[in-house]
């Protein structure tokens, strides 16, 4: 069994870094990063509404995230497929 690898039914902790925020459409969204590095490359996007309701500041009171910010979610591990790439 592989420990670097999440669990079944475990608690894991994703760390983001806040790359940009920009406004399309009327709608601001925010682009962040996984900071693991298995998926490092990974860029996402949110509506900043829907990233400030799921997402917590590393450390100190909720702002509005900023390029270089890190962000926390708190996940339960499902299921893992090692064989995945």
């Amino acid at each position: 069994m592989d420990r670097r690898l999440p669990q079944k039914d475990e608690r894991w902790i994703f760390d983001v870094e806040v790359e940009a925020r920009h406004v399309r459409g009327g709608h601001s969204f925010v682009c962040y990063r996984p900071l693991y590095s298995q998926q490092r490359g990974a860029l996402r996007e949110l509506p900043e509404r829907t990233f400030m309701s799921i997402f917590f500041p590393e450390r100190g009171r909720r702002c509005t995230p900023r390029p270089g910010s890190r962000w926390v979610l708190t996940v339960m591990v499902r299921g893992v497929d090692p064989a995945a790439r």
